[in-house]
């Protein structure tokens, strides 16, 4: 299995590279045009080839799977163990969801739609508003051979294209903190639930005001608290049925991990810095927009050291079930 997880893998970034360098609207936009040369792209992808460095793609049934979570701890120890545990935990929250028909909101790269469709036999569609995430969602939906039971939709979640009552379940893991209109969103999962279906939500949560007035800027995130979401769903019609606080089960764990990966950030770090200082101003025409999260990338280990829970772990996160 682990040779096939290797071919399989190896050939998901030779299609990454290929597309990047030749088909990357959206960097060939922000770059006037110019695709990225495959030096570079090569040497961004060289620690996810190397097998000592596996940890940005998890072996689900032998096949690749991309999940961006935070992960659910206990028992795990790498990042994507943790991360596809995650998905069982809040897809637990729903009784059966066998034959279900499930809409996943903000599904990333469809690592949770996957897990939804071959383990609990779901019927899923994935809404993403970024084109980008959607094709690679594609990709990965036909390597695990689930095109018939998961569709991917161009969409936003404050806009649904979707008619009323179209879905059992709305399924939504760490992207609702990303809605810029959270009200809506829930009015939206409302509208297209049937009557009686659920909303299943885990996300990560300011604690009180003070800390979003302290850290938000830096977060670059809309946050609200748990407070401020309760009275979201109260308001937008849904009755919730139950709400709990995983803080504990999800942040220790996802720090001791962020503490063992430092030395393979430091290597990563380096590799992407003396890629961008190589391509003759790349890193001067993108701006801003890229040096961000390269700055927060580098940061974060010390803040979490120096603060301890003044970041990311003064949030809480909070799994809640709301029905129509």
């Amino acid at each position: 299995m682990q040779s096939a997880m290797n071919r399989a893998e190896a050939q998901f970034i030779h299609r990454v590279r290929e597309v990047y360098t030749h088909r990357d609207r959206m960097l060939e936009e922000l770059l006037d045009g110019r695709a990225l040369p495959t030096a570079f792209v090569d040497r961004l992808a060289a620690p996810f080839l190397d097998p000592k460095h596996r940890w940005s793609v998890a072996s689900y049934r032998g096949r690749p799977l991309l999940l961006i979570n935070l992960g659910y701890w206990p028992g795990a120890k790498e990042i994507g163990e943790a991360q596809i545990a995650l998905v069982h935990f809040l897809a637990g929250c729903a009784p059966d969801l066998t034959g279900a028909r499930v809409l996943d909101v903000g599904s990333g790269l469809a690592g949770a739609a996957i897990i939804l469709a071959s383990h609990y036999g779901a019927q899923v569609d994935c809404l993403n508003v970024v084109e980008q995430q959607v094709f690679w969602s594609k990709e990965l939906i036909r390597m695990h051979g689930l095109e018939d039971r998961v569709r991917v939709h161009v969409g936003s979640a404050c806009d649904m294209p979707f008619a009323d009552g179209a879905f059992d379940v709305v399924f939504c893991l760490e992207a609702a903190h990303c809605f810029a209109d959270k009200p809506r969103f829930l009015a939206e999962s409302r509208r297209v639930l049937r009557p009686g279906g659920r909303l299943l939500m885990a996300d990560a949560v300011a604690t009180s005001q003070n800390y979003l007035l302290r850290w938000e800027w830096l977060a670059q995130l809309p946050l609200v608290t748990w407070s401020d979401w309760r009275g979201f769903l109260l308001a937008s019609g849904l009755g919730l049925e139950e709400e709990r606080s995983i803080a504990g089960e999800v942040y220790p764990g996802f720090m001791q991990w962020l503490d063992r990966e430092q030395p393979r950030d430091r290597m990563l770090r380096r590799l992407i810095r003396r890629a961008w200082l190589e391509e003759n101003g790349w890193w001067r025409r993108v701006g801003s927009l890229a040096r961000l999260p390269l700055q927060l990338l580098s940061i974060l280990p010390p803040l979490v050291r120096r603060f301890g829970d003044g970041l990311l772990w003064k949030r809480d996160y909070f799994v809640c079930v709301a029905r129509k």
